[in-house]
């Protein structure tokens, strides 16, 4: 019997060399829920706005000073000078803030119909509006800031 020779045997074919195995990241460890003594305190709202400062009140350029004055020396003096039935002092500029923050032409429409205990005109009926107009000019003229 004749032996054969036997194959030769196959190249051995290399295999790649095993992925390195990473390790998968621990899991992190579960975490309670926050109790309330641990959650970020709530952002308080802000504070409302400050309401607006007036503006400056303007006196109009038709207005007479001087003879506001006058007419606040004859007629006014009598109740803004000492305050009587609640009128404010000429004197007294905290009194007259909240006036002024009314406007100029409101002071007027007071002065000229009257307002609570203050009678039109200042009781003196006989004025023209000019002069009540020059007279609430020359008071505005003396208490605005």
């Amino acid at each position: 019997m004749v032996e054969k020779p036997s194959p030769a045997p196959a190249p051995a074919v290399k295999e790649p060399p095993p992925a390195p195995q990473s390790q998968a990241p621990a899991p992190a460890p579960k975490q309670e829920p926050a109790t309330v003594a641990e959650k970020p305190a709530p952002v308080p709202a802000p504070p409302p706005p400050k309401a607006a400062a007036p503006s400056e009140i303007v006196i109009p350029a038709s207005v007479n000073l001087m003879q506001g004055q006058q007419v606040y020396n004859t007629v006014c003096l009598a109740c803004h000078s000492t305050g009587a039935v609640g009128a404010p002092k000429l004197s007294d500029k905290a009194a007259w803030a909240p006036r002024l923050a009314q406007g100029f032409d409101t002071l007027v429409e007071h002065s000229l119909k009257g307002y609570k205990a203050m009678p039109a005109k200042g009781g003196r009926l006989d004025l023209p509006a000019s002069s009540v107009l020059s007279a609430v000019g020359y008071m505005v003229n003396q208490v605005k800031p």
